[in-house]
């Protein structure tokens, strides 16, 4: 007996939109976060329709905007990731309050350990199963060819296994060194 998975392994596009119930959760977690209604108040790196209704976003260029508090960034994975990576790491030792959803599979890459396991993060959810990402039409693509992580920067524990929990096994972080 085989247990076959459909994988998407091609990348024809960079339209691979946040799948609703990792939304959900992000919207949660930033009422629970920042006080008043689920929402996400910045997405620096979202299509000019805005998939994720996110109350400010960026269609390009989000990685050299400002962001502030609530910011939630499901980057491009190709060569632009590093222009994002670089950014977490600049708002959030700014104190800046970020959720990103990046690929689980880069860790061993020196500037994922010093810009995306940086001193700021403080939780990680390592999402259950892999993702179904979005096409633009809203019709989900095949499974994701790599396993997904919401990494969380100056974030509080309680906030992040509330809205989380059942999303995957969430994290808290002691000290990154």
């Amino acid at each position: 007996m085989s247990n076959t998975v459909n994988v998407n392994r091609t990348c024809d596009s960079d339209q691979w939109w946040t799948p609703l119930h990792i939304l959900v959760g992000v919207k949660m977690f930033f009422a629970e976060a920042l006080g008043g209604d689920p929402r996400i108040p910045l997405d620096p790196a979202t299509d000019e329709s805005n998939p994720t209704g996110a109350e400010t976003f960026y269609s390009s260029k989000g990685e050299d905007e400002p962001w502030w508090d609530g910011t939630f960034v499901n980057p491009p994975y190709g060569k632009d990731i590093k222009k994002f990576t670089a950014k977490i790491k600049e708002e959030t030792a700014n104190g800046v309050l970020v959720v990103a959803l990046l690929p689980a599979t880069r860790g061993e890459q020196k500037y994922w350990q010093e810009e995306v396991y940086n001193d700021k993060l403080s939780s990680l959810c390592l999402v259950r199963k892999r993702l179904h990402f979005l096409k633009p039409d809203g019709e989900e693509r095949g499974s994701a060819p790599f396993a997904s992580t919401l990494f969380f920067y100056n974030a509080y524990w309680a906030d992040v296994s509330k809205s989380f929990k059942d999303i995957g096994k969430c994290i808290e972080i002691g000290k990154v060194i």
